[in-house]
């Protein structure tokens, strides 16, 4: 099989093993895109697994979009073993599509430092106990339900998961901010560009987890820092 030589290789044994925080790794490392084969439905030997997979590329594919790269960099596709016309195809596709897009970070317009930063509060939501009880849940609400009987659209859950991640990533992003020094509500704000009010409640949610605590009081502003 003749395909791209920009294209790197990584077997698993299935693609339920592949969790978001190894994507984010990988574009942190400074690839361009992921593109996840794996076998099709009805054909996988645990079942489940590539449901499980299409449920955590869609949640990581989304993350992205929040923080501005484009989503079509992740691209999950299914195939049997014995198609391996279908497979050069498929990586033919997406490597073309992602030299179309560019380098990673094109769209966002900011340094590589800004990127870093992005991504890693990414990596660090999808590492969460919270995302992860999430997506693992997510069919299950779909089907069955929850413990109430209540039983959601794709429709509400994708708007329900948009909201907790786009909560999720600012909440890390300010967890890495306060790393480095003590700061306002107003200079949080303005760096990550999100209104006061949010980061108000993100601060005071954090402070209740005992996460973030009240560092000292500069004039008429209150900094917080991280608490050991």
């Amino acid at each position: 099989m003749q395909y791209s030589p920009d294209i790197r290789i990584i077997r698993v044994m299935c693609t339920g093993r592949i969790d978001p925080f190894m994507i984010l790794d990988a574009f942190l490392c400074g690839v361009d895109g992921v593109l996840i084969l794996g076998c099709k439905d009805g054909e996988c030997h645990y079942v489940t697994g590539n449901m499980e997979a299409k449920n955590k590329i869609d949640m990581t594919s989304r993350l992205l979009r929040i923080i501005g790269i484009d989503q079509n960099r992740i691209y999950f596709g299914q195939l049997s073993s014995a198609e391996g016309t279908r497979f050069v195809e498929l990586a033919e596709n997406f490597t073309r599509r992602i030299k179309e897009i560019g380098v990673l970070g094109t769209e966002i317009k900011e340094d590589k430092e800004e990127l870093k930063f992005r991504l890693e509060a990414v990596k660090a939501a999808v590492e969460g106990e919270k995302l992860r009880w999430v997506i693992g849940k997510k069919t299950e609400f779909m089907g069955i339900g929850n413990k109430y009987g209540e039983t959601f659209t794709r429709h509400e859950m994708d708007r329900l998961l948009d909201g907790l991640l786009m909560d999720e990533v600012a909440v890390r992003e300010i967890e890495l901010l306060l790393q480095e020094r003590s700061l306002s509500v107003k200079q949080i704000s303005e760096r990550l560009k999100i209104p006061s009010n949010r980061v108000l409640r993100y601060i005071a949610g954090l402070r209740r987890k005992g996460v973030v605590g009240l560092e000292r009081v500069d004039g008429s502003s209150p900094l917080y820092g991280l608490q050991e």
